[in-house]
């Protein structure tokens, strides 16, 4: 659904937004609504960035520390606040934006060198199709995507509307 609503707003709603020099949510809340909710909006959501999404990446990258190297979560936790601070301070956006584009490079290039390594490691060493027949030998109701009307969970998976 997500591809369908960003072809979408991309044809029908930006333009608008363009043409009325509207770039974020709060501008728009702005001319819409008033600068107090504005203002509002804004608060709540650095808020909400502040304790649930900077939080927890802090926290899970310092326990991360804390099992690979032991390093105190507490240290972790400021250590990881720190460095992330310098390099977003420093390099600006562009900074921001090439770490995520090294994090999704890595991130796709780990996903598939752990595929390889797990089907060669599940075929005894003989490859990745073999690791697939394997798989596929031991499981071959797992490779369904589409949930035959029988099946209990048809209407939780109803099919290709999912």
């Amino acid at each position: 659904m997500a591809a369908l609503t960003l072809i979408i707003v991309g044809k029908y709603f930006l333009p608008i937004f363009i043409e009325k020099d509207l770039y974020t949510i709060p501008e728009f809340v702005e001319k819409r609504f008033s600068t107090n909710l504005k203002t509002i909006l804004a608060v709540f959501w650095i808020a909400l960035y502040v304790f649930v999404n900077l939080a927890s990446v802090l926290y899970l990258g310092s326990l991360a520390l804390e099992t690979i190297m032991g390093v105190p979560i507490l240290y972790g936790v400021i250590g990881l606040a720190l460095f992330a601070a310098a390099y977003s301070l420093y390099g600006g956006l562009s900074a921001v934006a090439w770490t995520d584009v090294i994090q999704v490079i890595f991130l796709v290039l780990g996903g598939l060198i752990t595929t390889y390594l797990a089907l060669d490691t599940v075929s005894g060493g003989e490859g990745v199709l073999a690791g697939m027949k394997t798989i596929y030998k031991a499981a071959p109701g797992r490779f369904a995507m589409i949930l035959d009307k029988s099946n209990p969970e048809f209407k939780n998976l109803p099919g290709i509307g999912v």
